[in-house]
């Protein structure tokens, strides 16, 4: 009688031994494929921010020369009006391509962060 006991008993412990594998298995599997998304998301997040600073810093220094070259404009304007020489004319016309082209790269970065 205790040796077919101890069947039942060696019967119960594997079935419950295979359940206890499974679940710790199951348990496993979830929690690396939770990781493996969490990982994901977080350089997803880090790249995205990256980009988006990248942008900013562009954005900055382009607005930054536009001003600049603002200022450049309206004091060889002013000179220009003031003393009638043509080197501040010859110098408007320099800056002013280089204020065209920077105001360009500024709409088309403006036009890449909208898409963002």
């Amino acid at each position: 009688m205790r040796a077919a006991s101890m069947k039942v008993e060696s019967r119960q412990h594997l079935g419950m031994s295979k359940f206890v594998i499974g679940f710790v298995c199951i348990s496993v599997i979830l929690t690396l494929g939770l990781v493996g998304v969490l990982v994901w998301n977080s350089m997803h997040e880090y790249f995205f921010h990256e980009s988006v600073h990248a942008a900013r810093i562009r954005f900055a220094e382009l607005s930054a020369k536009i001003l600049h070259l603002d200022e450049v404009l309206t004091m060889s304007a002013r000179m220009a009006a003031a003393t009638g020489d043509l080197q501040w004319e010859k110098r408007y016309r320099k800056f002013e391509l280089q204020l065209d082209a920077a105001i360009k790269g500024g709409l088309a970065l403006a036009g890449k962060s909208l898409d963002i």
